[in-house]
């Protein structure tokens, strides 16, 4: 049950066509607040708090050794004038 609320795309031939990671139910890109809503009933059946914030961190922090701090910002879209080098290395 969870699999199929998790991501349609898994059950769904035409939707695996489309390309997209999370698709709505009819084919198209997931809206941000619909996402961010699904993150938060699925954190909440889980007994945690999460939100799309939360994963880019958590990709920053799994990619600190493995991209360079030039590489993570073309990544997150910051420009060079942002500084996170303190808080990535």
């Amino acid at each position: 049950m969870l699999e199929k609320e998790v991501n349609p795309i898994l059950f769904n031939e035409d939707l695996k066509k489309t390309g997209l990671l999370f698709p709505s139910e009819n084919g198209t890109m997931l809206r941000a607040d619909s996402f961010t809503k699904m993150m938060g009933r699925f954190a909440a059946k889980a007994g945690r708090k999460a939100s799309p914030h939360c994963l880019r961190h958590t990709f920053v922090y799994l990619s600190r050794k493995k991209l360079s701090l030039k590489e993570l910002q073309y990544v997150l879209d910051h420009d060079e004038k942002h500084n996170y080098s303190g808080h990535l290395w």
